[in-house]
């Protein structure tokens, strides 16, 4: 199913990423985000631009948002150049921080909607990692893989929230204890419920985790 859908901006910066999986790849391209909330008259200049991160969490980039009428309309690199389709990727389930003058902007996504569950390979130390379907997920349907299952896991790996200003709104730990628990405890030790956490279409966390062996795997959409 091919669909779109909205994520919205705030003043400063705010961790994004795309909604859904290419239409013809796995990958998402920077020419299919759209920047929305703007005059379409006035058109925009720069005004909200996007930094990509690496698997190890560095900026690999800054494109910026243009839409002048009877001119251009896409993103431009930080030379002033238009990208072009098929030179700047995203991978399901990878970040990237959004810059904007204020909440009525927003980045609207489009492609395929993910049926298959998306691993996002973390690394040593944090990593953002993104809802890339077009819906909330339940923190207790994501799972982490990587580790020995026989041995099972303590908080080897956890996830910090982040509210819509960008600030941390709790931390969560995941544990595998074969024959007692499996699942997400929260700072106070205390299992989470079903229904109480969730992780919006197109937001993220910060996981952090002991090497690049760990995976934080969403669910895909059931349709």
């Amino acid at each position: 199913m091919v669909g779109y859908a909205d994520s919205v901006a705030r003043s400063g910066f705010k961790a994004l990423g795309a909604q859904f999986v290419g239409i013809s790849a796995a990958t998402i391209d920077l020419t299919d985000l759209k920047v929305t909330g703007y005059d379409a008259e006035e058109g925009t200049e720069g005004d909200v631009y996007v930094q990509g991160l690496d698997a190890t969490g560095k900026g690999t980039g800054s494109y910026f948002y243009y839409d002048v009428p009877g001119e251009l309309t896409g993103w431009l690199n930080g030379d002033d150049e238009l990208v072009e389709a098929g030179t700047v990727m995203l991978s399901p389930g990878d970040g990237f921080w959004v810059s904007a003058p204020n909440n009525s902007f927003g980045i609207q996504s489009a492609g395929t909607v993910p049926t298959s569950d998306i691993s996002v390979v973390l690394r040593s130390g944090f990593k953002l990692a993104i809802n890339s379907t077009p819906v909330a997920v339940d923190l207790t349907d994501i799972i982490v893989t990587g580790y020995d299952a026989e041995e099972g896991t303590e908080g080897d790996v956890y996830v910090q929230g982040l509210d819509a200003t960008g600030n941390g709104t709790g931390s969560y730990f995941y544990y595998d204890v074969p024959g007692e628990i499996t699942g997400w405890l929260n700072g106070d030790d205390e299992e989470v419920e079903v229904g109480s956490v969730y992780v919006n279409a197109g937001e993220g966390l910060w996981v952090a985790a002991p090497s690049a062996n760990y995976a934080l795997v969403f669910p895909g959409v059931t349709l």
